[in-house]
């Protein structure tokens, strides 16, 4: 796939246009029906919108975080875990760059099984997905949550008797 840096910036900035539109609208009408369409009034209610999204997000990025420590490492870690033990995910190397790198070892790895691969590429592609869609503090738990599986799941061959 080719991707064009200067195309990339025009699709941001048009993006970033069309955006601001139903803001812009909120902002006319407020001030033209509240404030006799006066530009302060305008400007005003633009940036107490562009303010409160800001709030928004930042207590959407803390919350989720904070939900993530509590009890959603844990319950993906043992999820992703109990995924890897079902499928008898080959034994981890000892040393790895991420769960990408493993998981990428086994998809394009001949030696393994069609399946194994299949789904190995599978996870590649949900986690690449998770990224693609802008979802980023979610691939980013995903991404930790998954590495820690990895982790628990190496130590189980680590622990077998030889």
């Amino acid at each position: 796939m080719v991707i064009i840096e200067k195309q990339q910036k025009r699709r941001l900035y048009w993006n970033a246009l069309v955006n601001c539109v139903p803001d812009i609208l909120i902002a006319w009408a407020v001030s033209a029906f509240l404030f006799d369409k006066e530009w302060g009034a305008f400007f005003l209610t633009l940036i107490g919108l562009q303010v409160a999204y800001f709030l928004i997000w930042l207590k959407t990025l803390l919350w989720s975080w904070v939900r993530y420590h509590l009890r959603g490492k844990q319950a993906m870690t043992d999820h992703f875990e109990a995924y890897l033990l079902e499928h008898r995910f080959p034994q981890p190397p000892k040393y790895l760059d991420g769960i990408e790198d493993y998981l990428n070892k086994i998809a394009t790895d001949g030696r393994y099984d069609g399946e194994i691969r299949v789904l190995s590429a599978t996870q590649l592609g949900i986690m690449e997905g998770l990224r693609a869609s802008g979802r980023y503090t979610l691939a980013m738990q995903t991404h930790f949550a998954f590495e820690a599986a990895l982790e628990k799941y190496a130590r189980r061959f680590a622990d077998a008797p030889r």
